[in-house]
C-alpha cells in the first residue's frame, strides 16, 4: 500500500495561497536539497486542477534534477473539469475523488505525495486518508490568504520529525494520531 503525504509552503498564520509571491527570500540551499529528496523518495505525485496546471505551466519546460523528477514521475490529477492532462505520465482521475485516491492508494507502493493543492488536500483529511504531512514553514505572518485548513478541521497529530533552517523556515513532519 502507498503511504499518502501531503506537503505544503506555509506561513506561520497557516495560509498555504500563492507561495511562490512570499516563500522565495526563505528558501537555501538546504531547503532545495530537503525539497529535491522529497520529490525523489516520491513514487507519483498527486495534485488538485490547480496546481496541477501552475506545476505543469513551470516545470514541464524546465530541465535540472527537480524538474526530471516532475516530468518523468506519474503524475495524477483530481479534476472533473480538466480533459486531457498535457503533461508526460499524468493522467485525470474520476468522481468521487476520495474513492480514486484510496485506490490509488491501495493500488501500488511508495509514496504518493501531494503537493500543495490545499482543496484536495482538505478532502483527503476529511476523509482519513492523509498518512503524513510535511510542511516548510516560514517565519512570515501573513494576515490574509487562503489557509491550509480552515475551521472545523480537526485532527490530532504526532510529530515525527521537525528541523530549522538559517532562514527561519521549519520543517515540521507529522503523522495522524491513529486510536
Amino acid at each position: 500500500m502507498r503511504t499518502l503525504c501531503a506537503a505544503a509552503f506555509l506561513s506561520f498564520d497557516g495560509v498555504a495561497e500563492s507561495p511562490t509571491d512570499w516563500m522565495g527570500p526563505y528558501l537555501t540551499p538546504a531547503i532545495d536539497e530537503e525539497l529535491l529528496d522529497l520529490l525523489d523518495e516520491a513514487e507519483a505525485f498527486l495534485f488538485g486542477r490547480n496546481t496541477f496546471q501552475e506545476m505543469a505551466a513551470t516545470w514541464q519546460r524546465r530541465s535540472g534534477p527537480m524538474a526530471d523528477l516532475y516530468n518523468v514521475r506519474p503524475k495524477y490529477v483530481v479534476s472533473t473539469t480538466l480533459g486531457h492532462p498535457g503533461w508526460r505520465n499524468a493522467r485525470t482521475l474520476g468522481d468521487p475523488a476520495t474513492d480514486r485516491v484510496a485506490e490509488l492508494k491501495a493500488d501500488g507502493e511508495g509514496l504518493l505525495l501531494v503537493i500543495g493543492s490545499p482543496e484536495l488536500v482538505r478532502r483527503l483529511t476529511a476523509a482519513g486518508l492523509v498518512d503524513e504531512y510535511r510542511f516548510l514553514m516560514a517565519p512570515l505572518i501573513l494576515g490574509k490568504g487562503k489557509r491550509l485548513f480552515p475551521d472545523g478541521i480537526r485532527v490530532p497529530l504526532t510529530l515525527i520529525d521537525a528541523k530549522i533552517y538559517e532562514s527561519g523556515v521549519t520543517q515540521l513532519r507529522y503523522a495522524p494520531t491513529r486510536s
